[in-house]
């Protein structure tokens, strides 16, 4: 039996109100206005092209140099940030503002944003740190023109990788999203980690209503954080 959907339950309902009122004859709108939510994006099925650069000394791999700190002649004495840091590269000119720590993984990240068609594209970076002996990996994104959300999962890092339990790495995600998105339109943003790896999206308002297994629950196993403004 084919599943109803919340939009198809929405349109039965006013199909029936309508009636009971004597109008179902009626071409005419209701003037009540709706202003619809916008339209989340994302790259259907898998995640955009991306890149991770991975900071064992904890402090951020890749970031953007704060347009204050910027100098005519291109050079900056900003140290890199420590935690929890977004950024936008929208243009070549604002490329040229990225820096790179002397790490593994620092020159293929250059390539990507050189690879990068700004015409068409925009990276986002996210940086934030995971414990020494995990991994991180993207699992989904998903945007409008004023919000951005991803969502990464986790495990444990091979046997043979040398690292302390309580020790803290800092990790950049270079995200390619295949759109031309205005840094200064974007306010809202959003991410989730679980240590049980990638897991499956979950439906919108208008797919199936369902109840979706997702598979077994882990004990605090999921974190979500939401932060609006810059």
């Amino acid at each position: 039996m084919v599943p109803f959907t919340r939009r198809r339950l929405l349109h039965g309902t006013v199909a029936l109100v309508a009636g009971l009122a004597g109008c179902g004859g009626s071409n005419s709108r209701s003037s009540t206005a709706t202003v619809a939510a916008p339209a989340r994006r994302d790259d259907t099925g898998s995640v955009p092209a991306h890149q991770m650069v991975r900071n064992p000394e904890n402090r951020v791999p890749v970031w953007l140099v704060n347009e204050s700190d910027r100098t005519d002649d291109g050079t900056t004495r900003t140290p890199p940030p420590h935690g929890r840091s977004r950024a936008f590269v929208a243009t070549a000119e604002t490329a040229e503002w990225l820096r790179f720590a002397d790490v593994e993984g620092a020159g293929a990240a250059r390539q990507f944003v050189a690879d990068t068609d700004f015409e068409t594209e925009t990276v986002f970076l996210e940086s934030r740190t995971v414990r020494a002996c995990h991994t991180l990996t993207l699992c989904h994104v998903s945007w409008t023109n004023s919000s951005v959300e991803t969502d990464y999962g986790g495990g444990y890092r091979d046997a043979d990788v040398p690292c302390e339990v309580d020790d803290e790495d800092s990790v950049t995600t270079l995200i390619r999203i295949p759109e031309a998105l205005d840094p200064e339109s974007v306010r809202s943003y959003g991410s989730g980690w679980s240590s049980s790896g990638c897991r499956r999206p979950r439906p919108r308002d208008d797919e199936a209503t369902d109840v979706p297994d997702f598979g077994p629950k882990t004990e605090n196993g999921t974190v979500r954080t939401t932060t609006e403004g810059r």
